[in-house]
């Protein structure tokens, strides 16, 4: 690292055209000049010398031999201990934190928080305490005295440097130490700096202590806060200066919701519940402080502080009881809508989807919603007026950027095929054989079958595919699938502004119809065209509208609903696509039954013109219809598909949206028999392999929703079909699907047993013949899955271990409804072996000595679940069934393995037996 800096400053000095100022700046800051007059190498770092010789060296010497041992000061202090480190490296703390180059002091105070996690540890404790009982040697300071009287004096001046960077290191010092304090070190040496801080008549003072507390107030706890933070902030928001009025509107939401959060009684979690919301507790400090501070800068004269605090109303609401919602917010809400600025109604519109979502049901008035409902009117009054001025979210203002920036992430894109593909790993006659058998018992034409097991060069053939922004996705969805398919929202780091975001007390159900929109979880993140953002924000909030106001007000929504899936633009119409299975899980739980009439009625018909299409008629074909009169158009107007070609898959992100919701959606679709024989069409789609992966992404969850017909004629043929598809992407998802279709098959197979224990004599003999026929099917598709771990292909037999460790992780997962449902069935089966159980022996008996270090990696990751699952006392019903698997012999083995990562795995996952 320190050559990369050395490097660094090498070609900054190497600009230096006169020597005499190289020799000025040298002897200004305590270089030593040579006989010559010259300054010499002003990077000397010299890895041979001591620790002790570095620090005596280096503390006057250049500056990058200053900024090498300001960098290293953490490992230092390791390597020292503490004692020696108390006589060594501290008495040059002073002489850093002075040093005449801003970049030294940078660097010297941000690594003031791991040494004081040094000195404050459990270690430094016990060398301290041995110092102690050993009589014969001198007393020695403790951490805790270290970091009182040397360190917070040093943070404490670096606070006011004059150099910007330094204050902003110094403030994110003070962060990340705050958690090593206790409590009362908190009190004592922590907030009288703050607080000192805040009493600067400097505006970048108080900014600091605005954000100081923006950032402490989740590791400081609520007494502390109330007592320190809330005197603050109040007295702060009475500053006559615009600038710390805005900052105070825009976050005081998100710093009220670390302090009071736990006034809460509970969330909801539930959309019918509106109970918890109606009885919530708050403290008086809220109510009687906070909320009418925030009132006050609501209505502030300046449009600048009311576009603000919009973006706390959600957050202030979601902690109010219900009757100041009332009789305070519900009329603050309606000024904000009907503002003469448009930049504070424009501003209020990002933000109605989570205002909604924190009101109880019965405040949500019909001509509350037409708030909504009436957004799209207000587009044409900022079309043209948006982009012609420049002066609305692009000040200058500290700490209120441009709410219209989208968030910039960039994606590392892994090689999802590196080492899955050895050069002896060629698949022999057998395989052929057993692939050319899935394709021939495939329920779908062998003319369409060539893109699972085509040309990978064919993938990618210009067919209308964005694949800039498809690639980022997908690498996207394969992280978010290695990482066990948690699909939640990536968290501000230290220093970014952060506008609202979600209110994280409405519950797990809010936040996920809220990303159901496709738009990476945040409304003021995702624009294209300023003419039609409204109407994005309007796509982008109506699930949670729905999810609401509830399914009873469908009806107020429904002319919104058409008019944004029909909208002209993409970016409208890619959040509605995107959240239909929100919608309709939504409907689902009406009241009167009235649901799946609204989803037969609404939502299938719009997932239809979505999601297919037509076939270009064959040439002979269109001069026929000519010859007759007809053309393309009036053809295409017919309501059968007779005459119109084959039907496929668009390439539209609105395809692509609701393909990635329809495992949950289609067991609303009333006709999902028909539906689930186009959706396999999607496995044969050559070059849309991104498709290809939706599906093997969805084919689990949609098991689920099929009985054992669908199941065998359809679902498990693809599913092993996309076990071999060209793409590492798509198999690993069909191996993950492959798992839960294998849960699917047992639970068909329980319920049927426990049906034939139940039912009478005269039923008896069709129950046992379904039972059989299950029983069948299960066993006949388990042995096409140990097939493939048998394969000469490393890269089937990696597929066959995703799958077992997929079963695995099926075990792990304690709140996962299917898999809680196959628990209570498994208990009322009895005594039967679990389902993992043959996969993982195979993968003991058959593939412990495989010849590609990757698969012997995946290897150690299955002992290392099974492990887990053992730890957590699974499968002890029937007796430790994990121990007769012997994976732990299996470990015992790896361990001793020719390669390092493995043996290193192997030996991590050793310690869970």
């Amino acid at each position: 690292m320190w050559k990369s800096l050395v490097n660094q400053f090498s070609g900054i000095l190497d600009n230096l055209n006169e020597d005499q100022q190289t020799n000025g700046r040298e002897e200004q800051k305590g270089y030593r000049v040579n006989d010559q007059g010259q300054g010499g190498n002003p990077f000397d770092v010299d890895d041979d010398l001591s620790i002790l010789q570095q620090i005596e060296n280096y503390q006057s010497g250049k500056i990058t031999q200053r900024l090498y041992l300001a960098r290293q000061l953490p490992n230092h202090f390791l390597k020292l201990g503490y004692v020696d480190s108390l006589q060594y490296l501290i008495p040059i703390f002073q002489t850093l934190s002075i040093d005449p180059s801003e970049n030294v002091r940078q660097t010297f105070v941000e690594q003031l928080a791991q040494v004081c996690g040094f000195l404050l540890s459990d270690a430094s404790k016990a060398a301290c305490k041995a110092v102690e009982q050993n009589t014969s040697a001198l007393p020695v300071a403790t951490g805790e005295e270290i970091v009182q009287f040397m360190i917070f004096p040093i943070i404490s001046k670096l606070l006011k440097d004059p150099d910007r960077g330094v204050r902003i290191a110094t403030i994110e010092t003070i962060i990340h130490l705050s958690q090593h304090l206790s409590t009362s070190q908190q009190e004592s040496q922590l907030f009288p700096i703050i607080i000192e801080l805040s009493n600067t008549n400097s505006l970048d003072a108080k900014l600091q202590t605005l954000q100081l507390i923006k950032f402490l107030t989740p590791n400081i706890g609520s007494d502390l806060s109330l007592k320190h933070f809330i005197p603050i902030i109040t007295r702060l928001a009475q500053d006559s200066n615009i600038i710390i009025k805005k900052w105070i509107g825009a976050e005081i939401g998100d710093i009220s919701k670390n302090i009071f959060d736990n006034t809460l009684s509970s969330s909801p979690a539930s959309n019918s519940s509106t109970t918890n919301k109606e009885s919530r507790a708050v403290q008086p400090q809220f109510q009687n402080g906070v909320l009418p501070m925030y009132m006050t800068l609501a209505r502030d004269p300046s449009w600048r502080i009311r576009k603000s605090c919009t973006r706390s109303l959600s957050s202030i609401s979601e902690l109010t009881a219900a009757q100041d919602q009332q009789t305070l917010l519900l009329p603050l809400f309606r000024s904000f809508m009907t503002d003469n600025s448009k930049w504070v109604r424009y501003s209020m519109y990002q933000n109605i989807g989570y205002f909604f979502n924190t009101l109880p049901r019965n405040l949500i008035s019909d001509d509350l919603l037409m708030f909504y409902t009436n957004m799209m009117r207000d587009v044409k009054a900022f079309q043209g007026s948006i982009s012609n001025n420049n002066n609305g979210f692009s000040s200058s203002s500290v700490g209120t950027p441009n709410m219209l920036s989208p968030d910039l992430f960039v994606l590392s894109k892994e090689d999802n095929t590196e080492g899955l593909n050895s050069p002896d790993s060629k698949g022999d006659d057998v395989d052929g054989l057993f692939k050319t058998e899935i394709m021939n018992n495939l329920p779908l034409s062998p003319s369409l079958l060539v893109g699972a097991f085509g040309n990978p060069d064919n993938l990618n053939n210009g067919n209308g595919d964005n694949d800039e922004e498809d690639d980022d996705e997908d690498h996207n969805s394969y992280n978010e699938m290695r990482n066990g398919g948690n699909d939640l929202p990536m968290s501000p780091g230290l220093g970014r502004f952060t506008p609202g975001g979600w209110p994280g007390g409405l519950g797990g159900a809010f936040n996920r119809v809220m990303r159901a929109g496709g738009l990476g979880g945040d409304s003021r993140s995702y624009h294209s065209g300023k003419e039609n953002e409204i109407a994005t924000f309007c796509a982008f909030h109506f699930p949670a509208v729905v999810y609401a106001v509830g399914p009873t007000k469908w009806d107020l929504l429904r002319d919104t609903f058409v008019e944004l899936a029909h909208h002209k633009e993409e970016s409208v119409r890619k959040p509605i696509a995107s959240s239909l299975h929100e919608v309709a899980k939504i409907l689902a739980s009406h009241p009167n039954d009235l649901g799946s009439h609204y989803i037969h009625q609404d939502i299938v018909p719009l997932l239809e013109h979505f999601l297919w299409e037509y076939a270009k008629p064959e040439n002979n074909f269109v001069n026929n219809m000519n010859s007759n009169g007809l053309n393309g158009n009036e053809g295409r107007l017919d309501g059968g598909n007779e005459g119109l070609g084959r039907k496929r898959i668009k390439k539209t992100p609105e395809a692509y949206g609701v393909m990635k919701g329809i495992g949950e959606m289609i067991k609303y679709v009333e006709s999902r028999n028909e539906m689930i024989q186009d959706l396999c069409l999607i496995g044969n789609e050559g070059s849309n392999w991104r498709m290809r992966k939706l599906l093997a992404r969805a084919l689990g969850t949609i098991s689920f929703s099929f009985e054992l017909e669908q199941l065998e004629d359809w679902i498990l043929p693809i599913s092993i079909q996309l076990c071999f598809d060209v793409v590492s992407v798509v198999r690993l998802w069909a191996a993950q699907s492959v798992a839960k279709i294998i849960y699917r098959l047992r639970l068909l197979s329980i319920r049927t047993t426990t049906a034939n224990n139940q039912n009478n004599s005269n039923n008896s003999n069709k129950t046992r013949a379904t039972k059989n026929k299950i029983k069948q099917v299960k066993k006949d598709y388990e042995e096409q899955v140990l097939r493939i771990g048998a394969m000469s292909s490393c890269q089937d037999r990696a597929v066959f271990l995703d799958i077992t460790s997929g079963l695995l992780s099926l075990d792990l997962e304690e709140e996962e409804g299917q898999r809680s449902e196959q628990g209570e069935g498994e208990e009322q089966g009895g005594g039967e072996e679990k389902i993992v159980g043959k996969y993982v022996k195979h993968v003991v008996e058959e593939m412990l000595g495989d010849r590609v270090p990757n698969m012997r990696v995946k290897i150690v990751e299955i002992m290392r679940k099974v492990g887990e699952c053992r730890k957590k006392g699974l499968g002890t019903k029937d007796g430790i069934q994990y121990d007769k698997w012997q994976c732990k012999s299996a470990l015992d083995v790896l361990i001793h393995d020719r390669d390092v990562e493995v043996k290193r795995l192997a030996i991590e996952a050793l310690t869970l037996y």
